[in-house]
């Protein structure tokens, strides 16, 4: 990419006196930082580096954070122990992600003590280096996001929870065992700066008042400008009161509020206490503040009626919430809340949905009884809908929800799945009965650009190959546009909506089909989180995964990616006899004016993906051109391909050290 605006100084033209006086009163649009901003976030890192830094000092500054990668992942496989030395060492990290693990040992003792500690000690370097060098704020700022994902919080958050007050940012996702009670007035009280506060728990996270200081001016509004709380007990009197002092809030969601605690671990085995919920008071309480939101959303869990409104009927809280966020872009929504007239509401709305999020759990199904479990089945039908029809589509940039792969499974090759047993096996009637699909219908967003997706299936077990092809092929084809991709499945799901509980996988394998995400020239960020951690990984060769990076088109990596696909003869022979025993398959149909559905006549087939391999293998075509970050082992750690193999595929050395 190049910057075509920039002359060369030696090209300018001498200019007369007058006309060099009103040039100096007017300063280039380039020279402004507020320009600058808007401009650079259109270029990519190589251009950044390559041209823009070049051009002057200011052009430098204003992009040092990006090209110095001012940001630290942790992991709690790499030890709690050194996670304090390596923050010492990387002095000016501007963002922290520190991810622990929900399987026990270490991660689950990862506790925020070092967190925080090594936190007060980067504050107190950053201060003293300044005091020494008043230019060093241009190398080494201060942290400014902090994101805890999966950690175990102390129980005592006041003598132990302290966060520096340079931080804009902070998520905190605690682990299922923690018991501690987040104060939301000592994090205002710490972070004075705060912009986004996201805060979650799998299970119930209780939230204590007051939520604003004590201390605290209340002529001083806070620079609040998202607030998520998910599964959470809160005292909504405390949440009010927050309000009235954040008129820059654009972002309010309240997902599945609890209305007891009884599910704390070690917690007394008492009366649940209720939590009462209020939602006409909060209605007219936002109503009452100058405060215009982008994003809303309110719920309410109960063990009688899961993830549901319970205080009023169900197009009243529609309307209302329209009424609260009338211009809203992003919608979030809960399986069970989804229903006709609520799509019939999105499809007829005057305003244009940017963003349309799915809230869920891991194991969300099977919580659910009979008739819930039935409720998110349909809403989710309808979401599947909403997307092959909606004229805002167009619109539509992101997309987090969960999705069912029966949406995807166009031409039902589902079935195909141990192709070792050959074509002649026998079929049951309920299998020939379902192969008449020409009213499936395809995804009209072509020019989505984010894609966040967990996979469920309850209709068939999500463990075999041809599952991931039919998901990769899929989604590649349909979203040719996306930027940002992550598929994950959940650590368990339910079969065929009932208690029979399965551990569903995503196969990285070659005859996965992952190698149809290569078609994705646009793409930037993959994660590819694919089941339960102890069978991760099984069974894949670097081969047949490293043609993600550059490294991995040498002639040896082509040589063993062919050697892998000679020997699919007998699977391939299997699946030519299925196709046709089963041609009476017809196309789905499609709203746009576009046809993928051509694309997809090969959905899932065995065969496709040797198509696809010899292609890529067989040209000089740089496989995902702009790829900057992936992960293939959590939900928060995205690293350099090349780093990401290295992690996943270590060398005899890096085993050694």
């Amino acid at each position: 990419m190049q910057l075509t605006f920039l002359k060369s100084q030696r090209s300018r033209k001498k200019l007369p006196a007058s006309l060099k006086l009103h040039t100096l009163c007017r300063p280039s649009p380039f020279d402004i930082p507020e320009v600058l901003v808007q401009v650079f976030s259109h270029l990519d890192e190589n251009t950044l580096r390559k041209s823009a830094i070049l051009v002057c000092r200011l052009w430098l500054q204003m992009n040092l954070d990006r090209l110095h990668h001012r940001h630290l992942a942790w992991d709690w496989a790499w030890g709690s122990a050194k996670l304090e030395k390596t923050l010492i060492r990387r002095l000016g990290t501007s963002r922290l992600y520190c991810y622990g693990s929900g399987y026990g040992g270490e991660g689950t003792a990862f506790c925020t003590g070092p967190i925080m500690r090594t936190m007060v000690k980067l504050l107190a370097k950053h201060e003293q280096l300044l005091e020494q060098d008043g230019s060093a704020i241009s190398m080494f700022r201060p942290l400014r996001e902090l994101d805890v994902h999966n950690i175990l919080l102390p129980t005592d958050m006041k003598s132990h929870f302290r966060l520096p007050a340079t931080l804009t940012s902070l998520k905190i996702a605690a682990d299922a065992y923690s018991a501690c009670k987040i104060q939301i007035d000592l994090i205002l009280s710490d972070c004075p700066l705060l912009e986004v506060l996201h805060v979650s728990k799998p299970g119930v996270v209780v939230i204590d008042g007051p939520w604003v200081p004590v201390s605290h001016d209340r002529r001083r509004s806070f620079l609040l400008q998202t607030l998520v709380i998910k599964n959470a007990k809160i005292q909504q009197s405390s949440l009010e009161d927050l309000l009235t002092l954040t008129p820059d809030l654009q972002e309010l969601k309240l997902l599945s509020l609890a209305k007891h605690d009884d599910q704390l671990p070690g917690s007394p085995i008492t009366q649940p206490c209720d939590a009462q919920y209020d939602w006409d008071h909060l209605y007219e309480h936002l109503k009452s503040l100058p405060i215009t939101l982008r994003a809303f959303q309110f719920s309410v869990h109960s063990q009688t009626h899961p993830a549901r409104i319970e205080v009023m009927e169900e197009c009243e809280v529609l309307q209302k919430t329209i009424n609260v966020c009338p211009k809203a872009t992003e919608w979030s929504l809960l399986p069970t809340e989804v229903t006709p007239g609520l799509i019939q509401e999105l499809v007829l709305l005057p305003n244009i949905i940017t963003t349309l999020e799915i809230i869920t759990e891991g194991a969300w199904c099977q919580g659910f009884n009979s008739k819930d479990a039935e409720s998110s089945k349909t809403g989710l039908n309808l979401i599947h809908q909403y997307l092959c029809e909606s004229p805002h589509l167009v619109h539509l940039k992101i997309i987090r929800a969960a999705i069912l792969f029966e949406d995807f499974d166009l031409y039902n090759r589902a079935r195909y799945d141990d192709l070792d047993l050959g074509g002649d096996r026998m079929w049951g009637d309920q299998d020939m009965a379902r192969t008449m699909l020409g009213k499936r219908k395809i995804w009209a967003c072509r020019h989505l650009e984010t894609l966040q997706v967990q996979i469920h299936a309850h209709s068939t077990r999500l463990v075999w190959p041809v599952h991931s092809r039919i998901i990769f092929g899929y989604i590649a084809t349909v979203c040719p546009k996306l930027q940002e991709l992550s598929i994950s499945v959940p650590r368990h799901c339910s079969y065929n909506w009932s208690a029979d509980v399965y551990q569903p996988q995503l196969f990285l394998q070659l005859d996965g089909g992952l190698c149809f995400l290569s078609k994705l020239d646009h793409l930037r960020k993959l994660k590819v989180i694919y089941g339960d951690e102890e069978l991760r990984g099984i069974g894949c060769q670097e081969c047949e995964l490293n043609w993600i990076s550059p490294s991995g088109h040498r002639t040896k990596d082509r040589m063993r990616r062919a050697v892998t696909m000679a020997n699919w003869t007998l699977q391939l022979e299997a699946e030519e006899t299925l196709e046709r025993r089963f041609s009476c398959q017809t196309k789905p149909s499609v709203i746009t004016g576009e046809d993928p559905a051509d694309q997809l006549h090969n959905l899932g087939l065995l065969s496709d993906v040797k198509r696809v391999v010899e292609e890529m293998d067989g040209s000089d075509r740089r496989c995902l051109p702009l790829l900057e970050r992936v992960s293939f082992h959590d939900e928060v750690i995205e690293l350099r391909p090349d780093t990401a193999l290295r992690m996943k595929f270590p060398r005899l050395l890096d085993l050694l050290r």
